[in-house]
This record gives structure tokens, C-alpha cells and sequence, in this order.
């Protein structure tokens, strides 16, 4: 339900919205599989609840290709995690301006109408799929955190990282500071750690390009803005 003032502008506001606007905003075009769709080149998600589990596994292996990945479900956990990894400086984090009432009901509260709530779960079952499926990637794992603060003392930093050889990276030699992701007996991850490991090796020598991907606005230009002050890349 993330929006903007584009989809304010089209469809009221989230806490006034009437079911009419509830039903158009549920069948808008940029209201199916958003993630996906734009993960994948040739837009598979648009296909909604067809959306097919080979689509699906599209998205999985672009996101496999990340450096990191962090949830937005705890999203300032991670940006300190990150700092951490590339020996940035911990980060201020200012809270934004939230209706926190709207954002401790769930969603089938917020949207209030049980016909839709299930219209947008079926149309959008790749996407959520992505989602469960891409927490095990996350550089901080949610569900694992409890109302302490990520403690800094587990958050090391590899300082010898320079000492890697570009082309011939294994996964032993890689930062002892990378998260694992989660494992998959199906999936080969030897070759995707020891990219991850060129990948931040060549970032903290200057010598890569910075790509922020953020589907949604959850901080993404913050994280870019800061990144670029504090960074060794552009």
C-alpha cells in the first residue's frame, strides 16, 4: 500500500479513500506484482494473479545478484548494519513523519473491505512470494531482532579487504563480516558470494558504480544522498 502523491492525486488519500476509489486503486496497472515487474525485463508480473513461477525465479535471480539487500520492515536496523560493512560512519537517523495510527492496523484494517483485500492478495501472489522468499537475503534479519538495538560489537568490519585478488575471489576470502543468506539445497551460492565479494572489494577501492534499487519510497534517496558523502563510488 505504499503510495505517493501520484496515487493520492488519482485515488484519495489512503484514510478517506471510498470503495469506489478502493477498487480502482486495486485494479490500477501499477498496482500488480510492482516489484516484480520492474525487476524483470520483459514485465512478466503485469500478468498478475498468472503471473507464472518462471517470472517468479526471474526476479529471484536478479536479486540473487545484489550486493545487499535490507527489508524495509526494519529498515534503520539495516542502514546501520550496512554503515558497518563498508566502515562508513554510523548514520543519524531522523524519524519521518508517519500516521502511526494507520500503521499498526493490518492491511486487511486499512483497506477495510474484505472483497478487495483478497482481489489485491490474488493479484499480487508472485510479488509476496518475492518478498517472504527475499527476507533470507536480507542483510538483517527482521524477524530475528527484538526491541534490542542491533549490537555494534557483532557488526565487524573486514579492514583487510584490499588484500583480495579481483578474478579470484573464494568464498573463504571473502569480508568475515558478510551476512550468509539463506541456504537452499537447490541453489548454488558459491558462485553469487564470491561476486558479492568483488563487488564490495571494488566499491571500497573507488572502482565501482553504486546502484541503489528502492521499488518503493522507504528512505532510498537518503541512502543514496548519504552513500555519495560517505562513499568511496559514485
Amino acid at each position: 500500500l505504499a503510495a505517493d502523491a501520484t496515487v493520492e492525486k488519482y485515488f484519495g488519500e489512503e484514510e478517506s479513500r471510498t470503495e469506489e476509489e478502493w477498487w480502482e486503486f486495486a485494479e490500477y496497472e501499477g498496482s500488480v506484482n510492482f516489484v516484480l515487474t520492474r525487476l524483470t525485463p520483459d514485465r512478466c508480473g503485469e500478468k498478475g494473479e498468472d503471473t507464472t513461477e518462471a517470472c517468479l525465479e526471474e526476479g529471484k535471480e536478479l536479486l540473487r545478484r545484489f550486493t545487499y539487500i535490507l527489508d524495509v520492515q526494519c529498515l534503520e536496523e539495516g542502514i546501520k548494519a550496512l554503515s558497518s560493512e563498508l566502515g562508513l560512519p554510523r548514520p543519524h537517523v531522523k524519524r519521518g513523519i508517519a500516521n502511526d495510527s494507520l500503521h499498526q492496523m493490518t492491511t486487511r484494517e486499512r483497506i477495510g473491505n474484505d472483497e478487495i483485500y483478497d482481489f489485491i492478495v490474488k493479484r499480487n501472489r508472485r510479488d509476496i512470494e518475492l518478498y517472504e522468499w527475499s527476507k533470507g537475503l536480507s542483510l538483517v534479519k527482521c524477524s530475528e531482532l527484538t526491541s534490542t538495538p542491533v549490537d555494534d560489537d557483532l557488526l565487524h568490519v573486514d579492514d583487510d579487504a584490499d588484500d583480495l585478488e579481483i578474478g579470484n575471489v573464494s568464498e573463504t576470502e571473502q569480508p568475515t563480516s558478510q551476512p550468509t543468506p539463506a541456504k537452499n539445497p537447490h541453489e548454488d551460492t558459491s558462485k553469487h558470494n564470491a561476486i558479492r565479494a568483488m563487488q564490495i572489494h571494488n566499491y571500497k577501492l573507488g572502482r565501482a558504480l553504486l546502484l541503489n534499487v528502492h521499488i518503493t519510497h522507504h528512505g532510498g534517496t537518503t541512502v543514496c544522498n548519504a552513500m555519495k558523502q560517505l562513499g568511496h563510488a559514485p
